[in-house]
């Protein structure tokens, strides 16, 4: 198939995402990125620990939040986590191996995407939540502008940890369109 080329879009073969954003890497498509003044909207922006993983997202995120909770805290080694929830076709993976596993927390299923290098997590998916991903905030190359709408889990929270008084709290896990519905209302 002949394909055109113009100034104003980019023409690339990319793998196509499979279940849950999972690669594909036996299977192709064409993709039209169109661009803007000749400059793609995707950009690196985002990557494992060791560098071998890159990623570029794409738009707004649908919502951001902290976890408290005592899984989050042992997969991190960390007080919390900070969820940045994308649709997978805001999500690129640009560089680098992912291997996927599976388990499951509160009885979800969760698949987790990580450095086959270095084995940093790079982002969740959810049969769920078919068609999203849950983006690990810390990966990002630049986070000063990350700030959560809401802290999930807050009755595992550790004693220490302060809250900004606009950040909603919830003890427990929100249904994921009242955190998609608190980051449309932030003040930016």
């Amino acid at each position: 198939m002949q394909v055109p080329r113009t100034h104003k879009s980019i023409y690339r073969f990319v793998f196509r995402w499979g279940f849950m954003g999972i690669p594909q890497p036996d299977t192709f498509m064409l993709r039209i990125v169109v661009s803007c003044h000749g400059e793609e909207r995707m950009r690196e922006i985002g990557g494992c620990y060791c560098g071998s993983v890159r990623y570029a997202i794409s738009g707004e995120p649908l919502t951001v939040y902290a976890c408290h909770c005592t899984d989050c805290q042992k997969a991190s080694g960390s007080a919390f986590t900070i969820g940045v929830i994308l649709s997978s076709q805001q999500f690129r993976l640009t560089s680098g191996s992912i291997e996927v596993d599976s388990f499951q927390v509160s009885g979800n299923d969760l698949l987790r995407n990580y450095c086959a290098n270095c084995g940093s997590t790079v982002w969740h998916a959810s049969p769920k939540h078919e068609g999203y991903i849950s983006l690990k905030g810390g990966t990002l190359d630049n986070k000063s502008n990350l700030s959560p709408v809401a802290h999930l889990w807050f009755r595992s929270a550790l004693p220490w940890v302060q809250v900004d008084a606009t950040h909603k709290i919830f003890d427990q896990q929100p249904e994921m369109s009242e955190l998609i519905e608190l980051w449309s209302h932030r003040a930016t």
